[in-house]
């Protein structure tokens, strides 16, 4: 898993966080589970409809 966060010093920057999941199921919905996490995958579309 990845996920990201802004870190203000002098100047804004990216940073990155990888975990590593254990035990994961994801069904035919797009439900997931792990021992971490459980959610659900989702696509986002901009303005212009553009995944």
């Amino acid at each position: 898993m990845h996920n990201a966060y802004w870190e203000e010093k002098k100047v804004l920057s990216r940073k990155r966080n990888f975990i590593n999941l254990t035990h994961i199921e994801i069904d035919k919905k797009g439900n997931f589970t792990s021992d971490q996490y459980h959610g659900k995958f989702v696509t986002f579309t901009n303005e212009s409809g553009e995944v």
